[in-house]
């Protein structure tokens, strides 16, 4: 239930992002803001657009809406909220998650780092040492992503019962390999 909400909280940040809004007033961004949301809890066939997409791609990681959320606050307030120093270092760590969970999900290596997220003990002890190395680098943001995805996770907040899919997705890494070839 809680996945559904956060993709209603997503899918409208996500197309906002989208829209080049730097020229409008504050008044009018905020209406698009809100006809973005009414838009996507329009239902079609009883199911809404997030529900669609949901059903599609499945839900986003607590560290993509976070990462969302930021961009969203920073597009908002015209106020960068995470340096570039930042950005690159959100970057890697991702990049690096993405590296070791999806060539094995796509059968490329024998080993299967999925399933060391329903048995989290030793995945717990690694996202600690990150968390902590984020923190000792000054990256803030994503020690405090990353534990919200661990808290997430412990308090079963969406359906998923791996702790992978509270820390990343396939549209997070997709963002993550364009940064990183663009």
């Amino acid at each position: 239930m809680i996945g559904q909400w956060i993709m209603h909280l997503a899918l409208p940040i996500f197309l906002y992002l989208m829209l080049p809004t730097e020229k409008l007033s504050t008044k009018i961004k905020g209406f698009a803001f809100i006809a973005i949301i009414g838009f996507t809890l329009i239902p079609v066939n009883q199911i809404t657009t997030t529900g669609y997409i949901r059903g599609v791609t499945g839900d986003i990681s607590l560290v993509s809406l976070c990462w969302l959320f930021t961009a969203f606050i920073s597009k908002v307030t015209g106020k960068s909220l995470v340096s570039q120093q930042q950005r690159t270092l959100n970057v890697v760590a991702i990049g690096m998650l993405a590296l070791v969970l999806y060539p094995a999900t796509l059968g490329l290596v024998q080993t299967d780092p999925y399933v060391w997220g329903y048995q989290a003990n030793s995945m717990l002890i690694t996202l600690a040492i990150i968390a902590v190395a984020m923190w000792l680098a000054g990256n803030y943001h994503l020690t405090l992503w990353l534990s919200l995805a661990v808290l997430g996770f412990a308090f079963k907040i969406m359906e998923s019962t791996n702790l992978w899919d509270y820390i990343i997705d396939a549209w997070l890494a997709i963002f993550v390999i364009s940064v990183v070839t663009v």
